[in-house]
Parts: structure tokens; C-alpha cells; sequence
């Protein structure tokens, strides 16, 4: 079973913010990155799809990952998301905002995914899966 720390992992610190958004950014790596304001926390309407795109995309180059509205960032990108009651749901790629899906709207978090999600898989994925396969 998965627990839902190990599908979206939170977001706690600047620097690991910086390793989704700006130019230390890591690359070849699609970020999503759920947005909640402190008061109402994460989405728990969105946990089904997380499921879904964990199992989907394990070995594809897909971070699924939430963030408070709180955290302080240069250029306080994630002030906006403090007050709102909607998650939003941003999608990165190599440093750049690519897509933006605001609420529990799945066609359209799936679509975004799908659009941007790197070609190839995670370096391992295919020696971990071997390693299972023979145990």
C-alpha cells in the first residue's frame, strides 16, 4: 500500500522550492505541484487521480509534489494562493512554469500532464523493476 507522503511529497523549505522553479531548477523532470492555502490544507478530491498517476507514471519523469501557499519565494510566486480555497495545481518543466489547473478538474490535470511530461524513463526505473522481477 501507498501512503500519500511517498505519492506527493511536501514542499518545506525554500531550497527545495528552488529545486523545482527558477534556474537551479532540476531538469528533465516534470514537477506538479499542488498549491493550498495553510487554513483549508491539501486536496483530499485530487487523491484518487495522485493514485492513479503514481501507479501510471512510477517510472516516468513525474514529481508529484504540494507546497503551502505560506512558503516564503524569491518573487513570492505562491503569495496569490493564500487565501483562495481551490487547490491550484502548477506544472513545471526544467524551471518554467508550463501549465496552471486551478481546482479538482482531472481531464485537465491529466491533459497537462500528458502534454508535458518528459519522453524516457527515470534513470534505474528499468534496473529496479529487473531487481523485482527476479525476486
Amino acid at each position: 500500500m501507498v501512503n500519500g507522503e511517498e505519492i506527493a511529497k511536501t514542499i518545506e523549505s525554500t531550497e527545495a522550492w528552488e529545486q523545482i522553479c527558477g534556474e537551479n531548477a532540476i531538469r528533465d523532470m516534470l514537477f506538479v505541484v499542488e498549491v493550498y492555502a495553510e487554513w483549508c490544507g491539501p486536496s483530499t478530491a485530487i487523491w484518487s487521480s495522485y493514485v492513479k498517476m503514481y501507479h501510471e507514471y512510477s517510472d516516468r519523469k513525474l514529481k508529484i509534489m504540494k507546497v503551502c501557499a505560506k512558503l516564503e519565494t524569491d518573487g513570492h510566486v505562491l503569495d496569490k494562493f493564500l487565501t483562495g480555497s481551490r487547490p491550484n495545481f502548477l506544472f513545471y518543466l526544467n524551471g518554467e512554469q508550463v501549465g496552471h489547473v486551478e481546482g479538482v478538474q482531472v481531464p485537465a490535470f491529466e491533459k497537462a500532464i500528458a502534454d508535458h511530461l518528459p519522453e524516457g524513463l527515470v534513470e534505474g526505473a528499468f534496473d529496479a523493476a529487473q531487481e523485482e522481477e527476479e525476486d
